[in-house]
């Protein structure tokens, strides 16, 4: 939806002016409230998970343990030394991935000669490439492991922006826009996984929502301002040539991410591994996942 969006509105400008964009915005955003309504008022209880409410009857559950605070999550997280690795190469990847959803389709905008067509084709086909990416994501994963998944994100990396560097035609960039479910579907999906599964339990919102914070928040904002500075005060191609230097580093964080991994010998319950699976963006196969007793990590990759 969204990359067929970007072509369409991508034409409507080309043809009618950046007008056409907003007014298609909001006849979209007032359909997407009447769907809404359709959806039936759901509450969630740990015992019995989401459950729709019909008629206004509330059914009654024994009080909740106390949950931990947002602080005591944070300790327990910063205890798992492999995982705090993790999150500082998502936010290196993510310092890249800020530069490049930030002034890509505004190098190809300018370098086509003003042609808008160049930016709803260019996100079509970068939504597209996530399809297949985050389908076939779990079986990557189970098959290569994180670490190899995210070095082949990081090669991705590479060669979109070393081209982009160098680049003198705009449309033939746009080849290397199907990378993008390699750089953003793959690694986002294994950092997913393995975060959820190596926080310690009950810290789960905690970190999923650091790790989000990290790569499309801190990450992609310091990387927006980085990437903004130099493509004003010394054009796009030193822009891309600075943001390459994200590749070596992340590089770096990744095998001292493998070493560390590689020594944490926690293991994992078996519930807690399949609840994992969720992060998975196909349907998952929890039966996949049983086992006698405990795992480690590895034991699902």
């Amino acid at each position: 939806g969204f990359g067929i969006g970007a072509y369409v509105t991508g034409l409507a400008v080309a043809i009618g002016g950046i007008y056409w964009s907003f007014g298609m915005s909001f006849a979209l955003c007032m359909s997407s409230l009447l769907v809404l309504r359709l959806i039936p008022p759901v509450k969630y209880s740990s015992d019995e998970g989401y459950t729709a409410l019909e008629g206004g009857d509330e059914k009654t559950h024994p009080p909740a343990e106390a949950t931990p605070t947002f602080l005591a999550n944070i300790r327990l997280v910063t205890q798992e030394l492999d995982v705090l690795v993790l999150l500082g190469v998502v936010f290196l990847m993510g310092l890249m991935y800020g530069v490049l959803s930030s002034f890509l389709t505004l190098n190809l905008y300018n370098l086509s000669g003003g042609d808008a067509k160049i930016v709803g084709v260019a996100i079509m086909c970068e939504t597209s490439s996530e399809l297949p990416a985050f389908f076939y994501s779990h079986k990557i994963i189970k098959k290569i492991g994180t670490v190899n998944v995210l070095l082949v994100s990081i090669a991705g990396y590479a060669l979109r922006i070393s081209y982009y560097a160098v680049m003198t035609n705009a449309w033939s960039a746009i080849p290397f826009e199907f990378l993008h479910g390699i750089t953003f579907g793959l690694a986002w999906a294994a950092c997913t996984q393995y975060i959820y599964s190596a926080t310690p339990r009950g810290c789960e919102g905690t970190v999923m929502g650091v790790l989000n914070a990290v790569q499309n928040g801190l990450a992609r904002a310091l990387g927006t301002l980085i990437g903004g500075y130099f493509y004003q005060n010394y054009g796009p191609r030193a822009m891309w040539l600075v943001t390459d230097i994200g590749v070596p580093l992340s590089l770096i964080g990744v095998a001292i991410f493998a070493y560390v991994k590689n020594t944490n010998e926690a293991v994992q319950e078996e519930s807690y591994l399949e609840e994992a699976e969720l992060f998975s963006p196909h349907a998952a196969d929890p039966q996949a996942l049983k086992s006698d007793g405990f795992g480690v990590y590895d034991e699902i990759e």
